[in-house]
């Protein structure tokens, strides 16, 4: 069964980060769904004790659809003793979940834009302007079903890795991305919905 855990959470002023400001979870984020697993997984929040159910390093079948309709199968897993961390708004707490507890994951769109860039007009200028640029950005959420039917609804990051014959790629459940310069909301690809149909074949 999955466990509660109540955590207080850091705010950063950054539109990129989530629980806290980090390089490699910012690489994760931009890198979401485009590229093989080369980085680390982001770090798991600050909680205010240790699981005591982590998740075993299980390799589960299934079926990741991202958000351009292409479809990516095979072995599933995720990062090695730690369950899918959930934050659940309405409640005001973590959910932490094992990956094999989980039967589905469809992502929904709290917003998406496109943000304008922005820079200081010069330096130790407390002045910024508008540099006609913009880039793409998104806020999703995800909705857990469980094995028993029961569903979860909250913001994550967590790392799932697919392996597809000799190369392992790296999909990421996202709470926000931010594209490149130049680019649209259709280029920032996201997984819209996942299936877990059990444990893969040796």
């Amino acid at each position: 069964m999955f466990r509660y855990c109540t955590v207080s959470i850091i705010l950063a002023g950054s539109a990129a980060t989530v629980w806290a400001q980090d390089e490699t979870l910012d690489w994760v984020m931009k890198h979401a769904t485009t590229a093989p697993a080369t980085m680390p997984a982001a770090p798991a929040a600050r909680a205010t004790r240790p699981l005591t159910r982590p998740s075993q390093a299980q390799e589960l079948s299934g079926n990741i659809k991202l958000s351009d309709g292409s479809t990516i199968t095979g072995p599933i897993t995720t990062t090695p003793s730690k369950p899918l961390r959930i934050w659940v708004e309405q409640q005001h707490e973590y959910i932490d979940v094992p990956l094999e507890e989980v039967r589905m994951i469809e992502a929904s769109v709290l917003w998406e834009r496109m943000e304008r860039e922005w820079h200081f007009i010069a330096s130790g200028s407390d002045v910024k302007e508008y540099t006609g640029r913009t880039y793409p950005a998104r806020e999703l959420q995800f909705t857990f079903t469980l094995q028993d039917g029961r569903k979860i609804t909250g913001g994550t990051v967590t790392p799932l890795y697919v392996q597809q014959e000799k190369q392992q790629r790296l999909i990421v459940l996202p709470k926000r991305q931010k594209g490149e310069i130049g680019t649209e909301l259709g280029s920032l690809l996201y997984p819209k919905v996942i299936e877990i149909s059990g444990r893969s074949t040796p």
